[in-house]
């Protein structure tokens, strides 16, 4: 039982970095399209921010697909039981 559990506790490890990575880079891609917004492109504040959360959110959508999912299987939806 324990030489199953050391392989599940490093891939969770690195799963956990991994999720770190994806987070701290949506901050940056958040940031980076709020300050483009509003200061190159002179949009008003709450505009600025609505599109550059959902950028930010589909940024670490598809990262987390690619990056961190890619060794699950995908599946159709709805799932079928």
């Amino acid at each position: 039982m324990k030489n199953i559990l050391v392989p599940i506790s490093i891939l969770l490890q690195k799963r956990f970095v991994k999720f770190s990575i994806v987070g701290t880079s949506g901050v940056v891609v958040n940031m980076g399209c709020l300050y483009i917004l509003k200061e190159a492109l002179k949009l008003e504040l709450m505009l600025s921010s609505a599109i550059a959360i959902e950028l930010s959110i589909i940024f670490n959508f598809f990262l987390n697909d690619i990056w961190i999912w890619s060794d699950r299987e995908k599946s159709t939806f709805p799932l079928t039981i």
